[in-house]
């Protein structure tokens, strides 16, 4: 049996109230045209089970990586 202390408990419900309210306040910031909840420019993305290494331009949805661009040397 898998044992909680009070603090511990308390502090799990309420990080996931509070992840459930910005994730529902994030969704109705967005426009209905919007692609993606953010977008990271330029990060360092790493994937050894596709042999991925390199600078690309991030779209995230719902918390998920949704697309992945290279970004172009300038």
């Amino acid at each position: 049996m898998i044992s909680f202390k009070r603090r511990q408990l308390v502090t799990g419900i309420g990080a996931a109230l509070v992840a459930g309210i910005s994730g529902s306040l994030a969704r109705a910031a967005m426009g209905p045209n919007d692609k993606f909840d953010l977008v990271i420019k330029g990060g360092e993305v790493l994937d050894p089970s596709q042999g991925l290494r390199g600078k690309r331009d991030i779209g995230m949805r719902y918390g998920r990586i949704e697309q992945t661009i290279r970004v172009r040397h300038q």
